[in-house]
């Protein structure tokens, strides 16, 4: 990845040495829970997400960011809200993670290495890890009072794709590719104008940020989906991620302990084989 600035490398400069025990890591006022469904069609889900404990790894793995509040995760039945496939309640700090998501994974996940270069392994595991950073990043705009020129939504996206590209390149790319996944395919599905006049980028332009965040930290790792996608924007990706860069280090880094980032980061997270999705019928 490209040099970070001066607080930043001395948080995340450590190598990776390893494994950790999983009882290293407390998470710093992270309460994870499930609410059983009431649709009978979502109780395989329910249970399947809570067997695979990737709530409460995720938990583990927000560990160094020192919040002034609890922050709560809960997996749910979100109902009218299932469109949103994950929120942040700012009245209730916490983020509601849709069952109604996990199963539209299951539902429409890669059967095969897809032409653009998609792993069916990574999808499922990447897509949930990035939208529980997508959320984590309005927790963080919320709770650290971060100031955000622009939408909320675009902030969070950043926020998400960075944090993602500071981990090991194997977390690095099922992030980024389960996340472009979902974003690519949603888009091929948007027909209406109300797809258009929504307070979140367009699913086709949030794709295109999270690509365009990776090659520019790591082009040689995504350049096949770079030259495929970004034509004209990739020679400003660098830039973009330089800019999320500096914004990062000025408004969130101050509230990272950088002793237990180290730890965190010198583990391996959200293996794709952790959660096992329903057979296909």
């Amino acid at each position: 990845m490209p040099a970070l600035g001066a607080a930043l490398a001395l948080a995340v400069s450590v190598l990776l040495t390893g494994p950790a025990s999983a009882e290293e890591f407390r998470p710093n006022r992270v309460i994870v829970d499930y609410i059983e469904p009431r649709s009978e069609s979502l109780q395989g889900v329910y249970e399947r997400m809570k067997k695979s404990r990737v709530l409460e790894e995720f938990a583990q793995f927000l560990a160094p960011v020192r919040l002034p509040t609890t922050l709560r995760i809960w997996g749910a039945e979100c109902y009218a809200y299932a469109d949103w496939l994950a929120y942040y309640s700012p009245e209730e700090h916490a983020i509601h993670f849709c069952y109604e998501y996990v199963d539209r994974l299951e539902k429409t996940g890669a059967a095969g290495m897809t032409e653009e270069g998609f792993e069916p392994a990574q999808v499922l595991m990447g897509a949930m890890v990035g939208m529980l950073l997508h959320e984590t990043g309005h927790a963080l705009i919320d709770l650290l009072k971060v100031p955000v020129f622009g939408r909320d939504e675009d902030a969070a996206d950043q926020i998400a794709e960075f944090i993602a590209l500071q981990f090991d390149e194997d977390l690095a790319e099922t992030i980024t590719k389960g996340s472009s996944w979902f974003w690519l395919t949603d888009a091929r599905t948007m027909l209406y104008l109300n797809d258009y006049a929504d307070v979140h980028s367009t699913s086709m332009e949030r794709f295109v940020t999270y690509l365009c965040l990776a090659y520019g930290d790591d082009p040689d790792r995504f350049k096949d989906l770079a030259e495929q996608f970004l034509k004209a924007r990739a020679p400003h990706c660098k830039d973009e991620y330089r800019q999320v860069e500096k914004a990062f280090a000025k408004t969130i880094l101050p509230y990272v302990d950088p002793s237990v980032l180290e730890e965190v980061r010198a583990r391996r997270w959200f293996a794709p084989s952790m959660y096992e999705a329903a057979p296909p019928p």
